[in-house]
């Protein structure tokens, strides 16, 4: 229980210093660096009646403020506060005025970030060009009421002093903002792991522009100021706003030194110290307005094209995944364009583009005709047209493809290409095949389940219950249409004496026999089955008492003049007993008169017909 309880204490400890840390370094470290810059401005300028070029310590606040989060900003205004008052009175400043500077200070930097951010830190790009728009009013409006606020507590309003504290502040919010939030960008993205490569190009560009800036600073033969203007937007292209900005700065350092000494390339001619530090402010701003807005315009290009690049990638992979491609048919040119995976459809490599003729010939003789009239419909009318092809790939395959095209129209109406998209089906097609084989082979499968299910084995004709079902069928329709039928019930004569004495195969194969005569006397609309040992049931349709005994009766004398001797037989017979379909009469009636007339055929000698009385 003491060392768990000693462990929280210690964990609460460290995470409470921890805290207290990121809290308070960021501050710290912006109120340190404010102190140092206004300092070291203060002793070159020699205090408040000296000119300045920049006051680096108004961009220091700016970003301080824009990189802390909400907890953060209180502290940093505070240690704004001390180190600009303490900077100013270390100076030789009155208290008085000191803390009317101080007052400036803080007031121009919440106005600057309250303009460009709103009060959030992420809004803070200099990669888009709105923002740096934003961010150039928001420092000049901030710079110009600082000086308002300066002038009062020195007592000349709208004079030198308003010029040069304007000037100089927004100048150094516009310096060193940038730098600073790009910074803090770097090495967070350093972190998560950007490649080296880029951070040393910029950090040997920009020390050749800070050994061309001293060159052209310190040097009075010629006007060269043209040069280190061509150094900063070389900057803007190669390492975009980074570069852009921290080449400004490192201009300004070194011209704001040279100039401040009175000597290089500002003092080329016959102008004093205030002309040489306005003209050089002005400098610096035209810079400015050059560099960053073009680096924020490169900068927005290089992500605009890289999200091009991945969003291409991700095309491809669908592409690709989904077997579909998509086209581009160009009116004017008759050229056709083919994304990668609509190339891998047509099994060609990448080979640019392809005449409408060409990409017309990939597809199957069969379907090339109907390809055309379907292009040729949508830039006719405009609309919409889908269809289904086989592709004759040039690797020798035959792919089935879907084919959807629409029409792309210029301002004025006019058809200017036809764009599609090519999907490869033929898993589906074949799919389909194979489902509408499988539905074909179960559908025959259950008619001749339904087949076997209705069939006597021995025999191949209709069982006894198909037997029923057609007569009870026959019943119906005569009853409905008047129409009559003859019903003849067959039964071999002595056929349990042929089983006994000769054997049950012997007596299948007469049955056999016997169902094979009868049915060569039977029209192709008349019926027979087996409906029992060795008796069957046949339906004459269309003809009565008289022209069923003719039928019945051929059937019986051609079973009766049959060679039986393969069989070892002398001779097989068979009776028969007919009756016929009368208005009224039910499918068991007709039959048991059927069944009666053959029992008096079988009792008055056999291999004989009797009618029903």
């Amino acid at each position: 229980m003491g060392k768990n309880l000693t462990n929280f204490v210690n964990s609460a400890r460290m995470s409470l210093q921890r805290s207290l840390f990121e809290r308070f370094v960021l501050p710290l470290a912006a109120g340190l660096v404010y102190y140092v810059l206004a300092a070291l401005a203060l002793d070159l300028t020699r205090g408040t009646e000296g000119i300045a070029t920049i006051w680096p310590s108004s961009g220091v606040a700016v970003a301080a403020l824009l990189l802390a989060d909400k907890a953060q900003r209180p502290t940093v205004y505070g240690a704004i506060l001390i180190a600009s008052f303490l900077a100013n009175y270390a100076a030789g400043i009155s208290a008085l005025q000191s803390g009317g500077f101080t007052l400036a200070n803080l007031i121009e930097a919440y106005v600057t970030v309250g303009l460009i951010s709103g009060g959030g830190r992420d809004s803070a790009s200099f990669t888009r060009p709105g923002f740096v728009a934003r961010f150039c009013l928001a420092a000049i409006l901030a710079g110009a009421l600082s000086g308002l606020i300066a002038s009062f507590f020195v007592g000349s309003a709208f004079g030198h002093f308003f010029q040069s504290w304007w000037t100089t502040v927004s100048l150094g919010i516009l310096l060193v903002v940038p730098p600073a939030i790009i910074l803090a960008e770097a090495i967070l993205l350093l972190r998560q792991g950007v490649k080296l490569k880029r951070v040393l190009r910029t950090t040997a560009m920009l020390a050749v522009i800070a050994a061309v800036s001293w060159t052209v600073f310190w040097q009075t033969a010629f006007p060269l100021l043209w040069v280190t203007m061509l150094g900063v937007i070389v900057a803007a292209y190669v390492s975009g706003p980074a570069g852009a900005s921290l080449s400004v700065l490192i201009i300004a350092v070194i011209g704001s030194y040279a100039t401040l000494r009175s000597e290089g390339q500002i003092n080329l001619g016959p102008i004093d110290r205030a002309t040489a530090v306005l003209f050089f402010q002005i400098y610096l701003l035209t810079l400015l307005a050059s560099a960053l807005p073009l680096a924020a315009l490169l900068a927005r290009r290089e992500r605009q094209l890289a999200e091009t690049k991945r969003g291409n990638r991700l095309l491809s992979m669908a592409e690709r995944a989904a077997k579909v491609g998509h086209w581009r048919y160009r009116v004017a040119t008759d050229d056709m364009y083919f994304s990668r995976q609509t190339y891998r459809i047509h099994g060609m490599v990448n080979s640019g583009p392809l005449d409408q003729k060409e990409a017309l010939r990939a597809y199957h003789p069969a379907d090339r005709q109907r390809a055309m009239r379907n292009f040729k419909k949508t830039l006719d009318s405009g609309e919409p047209t889908a269809f289904e092809a086989r592709l004759a790939a040039r690797d020798g395959s035959e792919r089935h493809v879907y084919v959807r095209a629409e029409l792309e129209k210029a301002e004025n109406g006019k058809a200017v290409a036809l764009f599609g998209i090519i999907q490869d089906v033929s898993d589906q097609v074949a799919a389909r095949l194979a489902l509408e084989k499988a539905r074909s082979e179960a559908v025959a499968e259950a008619a001749h389940a339904s087949k076997l299910a209705e069939t006597d084995q021995l025999t191949g004709v209709a069982n006894r219950r198909k037997a029923m079902a057609v007569l009870e069928e026959h019943v119906a329709r005569c009853s409905r249409t008047g129409g009559t039928f003859a019903l003849i019930m067959l039964d071999v004569d002595r056929f349990k004496a042929i089983n006994d004495s000769h054997g049950h195969l012997v007596g299948d194969n007469v049955l056999q026999r016997i169902v094979e005569t009868c049915c060569a006397t039977l029209r192709d609309s008349d019926f027979i089955g087996r409906v029992g040992g060795e008796e069957f049931l046949m339906i004459l349709p269309g003809v009565g008492a008289e022209g069923g005994a003719l039928v019945a009766d051929r059937a019986r004398a051609a079973v009766a003049n049959m060679n039986w001797s393969p069989l070892e037989l002398r001779r097989v017979t068979v009776s028969m007993g007919l009756s016929a379909y009368d208005s009224g009469s039910s499918a068991s009636e007709l039959l048991q008169a059927a069944d009666d007339a053959l029992f008096r055929a079988k009792n008055e000698g056999r291999n004989q017909l009797c009618l029903a009385a």
